[in-house]
């Protein structure tokens, strides 16, 4: 197929990117900073060219043919697998929602809001991003969303220790006879490869 314009496939590859950027994600990548500060650095960098090659392959696949992952499975490999990668994927959506959700309501207990309330608002901007319009809604929704990722380049600035962070040794040591080392480490891998980002 004839390659498309730039603009059409930059919105797409960003609401792909944010996949990585959930409740569950940021607050994986926070607990490993605050216990192991550096130690996980050589490990994410391991991990960039993993999630960069799925984000393109996913990208590339949905451009290219037109289709979604569940689609190109059901064509490929029947409706059985398709229908046991989408249940696959339903049962991961389940957990991802449960931990979206207790990420708003912290975010909204921080704020003074209770968590109902602001639950309860996140689920509705949900629904009606879902009911009122197509995918071009539902992408500017996601984008306007994540512009707020940019604090995290504020924070990140504001978080340096006067390069003392990048010299003690002691930051950049991990004990992997430690099993909380093991748990975050599963966690962060986990946190890379997101079925619904690839779906």
């Amino acid at each position: 197929p004839a390659a498309l314009p730039w603009w059409q496939v930059v919105g797409p590859g960003l609401v792909v990117c944010l996949a990585d950027t959930d409740a569950g994600c940021v607050v994986t990548a926070a607990q490993t900073g605050v216990e192991y500060r550096m130690g996980f650095v050589k490990l994410q960098c391991l991990l960039i060219p993993v999630l960069f090659m799925v984000q393109d392959l996913t990208i590339r696949l949905g451009v290219h043919t037109g289709m979604g992952h569940g689609e190109l499975i059901r064509d490929h490999f029947g409706p059985r697998a398709a229908w046991f990668s989408v249940s696959v994927l339903c049962v991961a959506c389940a957990g991802a929602m449960v931990t979206e959700m207790a990420g708003i309501a912290a975010v909204g207990a921080l704020a003074g809001v209770p968590a109902w309330a602001s639950v309860l608002l996140a689920d509705l901007v949900l629904l009606l991003t879902v009911l009122t319009g197509g995918y071009s809604t539902t992408e500017r929704v996601a984008l306007a969303f994540g512009l707020f990722e940019l604090f995290f380049f504020v924070l990140m600035v504001m978080a340096i220790d006067d390069g003392a962070l990048a010299t003690d040794a002691d930051v950049w040591a991990v004990d992997a006879a430690d099993g909380g080392w093991w748990y975050l480490l599963v966690a962060n891998i986990g946190a890379v490869i997101m079925p619904f980002m690839i779906f």
